[in-house]
């Protein structure tokens, strides 16, 4: 049986996340945007499983700042998918694990964050902290489950395992929608 818990409000990604407004604005647009791709509506509930435990929780978004007309003819596949799948993975991140903070890193790390702790030494904020990847689905199929990106994403996080920094996988299926988080242990 799945945990209903409190609401996702993605006006307060960027406080949660501490993201410049502008940033938080465009992630927001753009989940927004694969939802209504799905024909999903304000409130939708999100299905999230974490190491095979269930959790339910609503997803709102402040309709007064959301122009639903723009946003459907200045955003895509290319671009709306990636950043709306990173706003779902940031809220799963920081309200299930002990991490409070996110760096984007560099390419070819295999990962696509570095979590850390706000209240950090601030000249090594990253030290003992986590590995996030994401990845994101508009419309799954036969050919490209949640199921099947957790395996990719997975294999591809192990880039950086020359570090025992625990990994953290969240792949995102906005038809459904669903979410899944995996953790690895580096040397697991």
């Amino acid at each position: 049986m799945a945990i209903k818990l409190s609401e996702f409000q993605l006006g307060n990604l960027k406080d949660l996340v501490r993201l410049p407004s502008g940033k938080a604005s465009m992630y927001v647009e753009a989940c927004v945007w694969c939802m209504d791709q799905n024909e999903h509506q304000n409130g939708i509930e999100l299905d999230l499983t974490i190491n095979k435990k269930d959790y339910v929780y609503p997803i709102y978004w402040p309709e007064d700042k959301i122009e639903i007309e723009k946003i459907r003819s200045h955003y895509n596949i290319d671009d709306a998918l990636p950043f709306g799948t990173e706003a779902i993975a940031f809220f799963v991140c920081i309200t299930h694990t002990e991490y409070d903070d996110l760096q984007r890193s560099i390419r070819k790390t295999g990962i696509d964050y570095w979590l850390g702790y706000k209240n950090a030494d601030p000249n090594l904020p990253f030290q003992n902290s986590g590995r996030l990847e994401i990845s994101g689905i508009l419309r799954e199929n036969d050919k490209n489950t949640v199921e099947q990106r957790v395996k990719e994403k997975l294999k591809q996080s192990s880039q950086s395992d020359i570090t025992t920094l625990p990994v953290y996988v969240v792949v995102v299926a906005f038809d459904r929608p669903y979410a899944k988080m995996v953790v690895k242990n580096a040397n697991s």
